[in-house]
């Protein structure tokens, strides 16, 4: 007899781009049309407080620009209320980093005892601040290199496609390929990952180097390789990164952090970072999260980042309002 397809319980919290699209992928599993689904999920409801991204969702659904030239609608179940959300069996965070405490506290409230939670997030310290909430064995790393933006509230587009990788967690091995296997599925490509760590640093590397340059100068990523200053500054942030990493140990995912960070942007080069999404919309963003986490490190390491506390301190002004004047990069010894 054939066993039964497994009912799931998902919640996103987060309602930006990348929320947006994962959560257009997980609609597919809501009622699957294929025999071959891992699990169906019974109900996905979105949650999250930007007001007017909340309210075109609840009211038009959301319109996504896909890769390949067409615009399809859906309608996700959307809510601020955190009362409205189901019991969870799986959580995916993708909200904001300076976000990640409070939506810790509130994922505890309506994630299973058996349930999981997933961060997606950009920055580093996210998975221990759901740790410390919800405990070890429910909380997961995952990261994305998906590119997605939102052309105004409610229109995404799908500017990039990537591979998802989620990290193991001791005793829930079955569930967290689970997890992946669905995504995967949906077409959101997805792999485990024993060293979830090294993924983490990994995307940290790439969002150092590239976000805060886009939000700086408010161009797409592709637009970073036109300019051999603008290479020449990625390759020197991502080589800060590499360093403080290596003095803690920890081997990024990839042999080559500059031609990496390189090939990100070419296969990401439509899209809007969303450092420069937050600068553009002028609401917080996660640039201590990344530029900062790794000057932070850095000091404590006795490791110099001349270039991530230049973007760093220059991303901080520019969102407080001052105009970044790109020749504040003569600042900097780029040779």
């Amino acid at each position: 007899m054939k066993s039964q397809t497994k009912t799931v319980n998902v919640v996103i919290f987060g309602i930006g781009a990348m929320a947006s699209l994962l959560a257009s992928f997980l609609l597919r599993l809501r009622t699957p049309k294929q025999e071959d689904a891992p699990v169906r999920i019974s109900n996905l409801v979105m949650f999250g407080s930007w007001q007017e991204q909340l309210s075109v969702l609840q009211t038009n659904g959301l319109s996504m620009s896909c890769r390949d030239g067409s615009v399809v609608k859906l309608q996700p179940d959307v809510t601020c209320e955190l009362s409205e959300l189901p019991a969870a069996d799986w959580v995916f965070v993708l909200g904001k980093s300076y976000q990640t405490e409070r939506m810790a506290s509130q994922v505890a409230e309506i994630l299973r005892p058996n349930g999981l939670a997933v961060t997606l997030q950009n920055g580093l310290g996210n998975l221990e601040l759901l740790q410390e909430s919800l405990g070890q064995e429910r909380a997961a790393q995952g990261v994305s290199s998906h590119g997605a933006y939102l052309r105004r509230p409610g229109h995404l587009v799908h500017a990039g496609e990537g591979e998802t990788q989620i990290g193991l967690v001791p005793g829930r091995e079955d569930d967290i390929h689970l997890v992946a296997r669905a995504l995967d599925w949906t077409g959101f490509a997805t792999q485990v990952t024993a060293n979830a760590e090294s993924l983490v640093w990994g995307k940290c590397a790439i969002n150092a180097a590239v976000n805060p340059l886009t939000a700086l100068l408010e161009v797409k990523n592709g637009e970073l390789l036109q300019e051999p200053m603008t290479c020449r500054l990625m390759a020197l942030a991502v080589e800060e990164v590499a360093s403080v990493a290596a003095a803690l140990k920890i081997e990024l995912p990839y042999g080559d952090p500059v031609g990496h960070v390189e090939s990100v942007c070419r296969a990401t080069a439509d899209n809007r970072s969303s450092m420069l999404q937050d600068v553009l919309a002028r609401r917080p963003g996660e640039v201590e999260a990344i530029s900062g986490a790794v000057v932070a490190h850095g000091i404590r390491l006795g490791i110099e980042t001349p270039v991530n506390d230049f973007l760093l301190r220059h991303v901080t002004l520019k969102m407080s309002g001052v105009k970044f004047d790109p020749a504040a990069f003569g600042e900097l010894d780029i040779s």
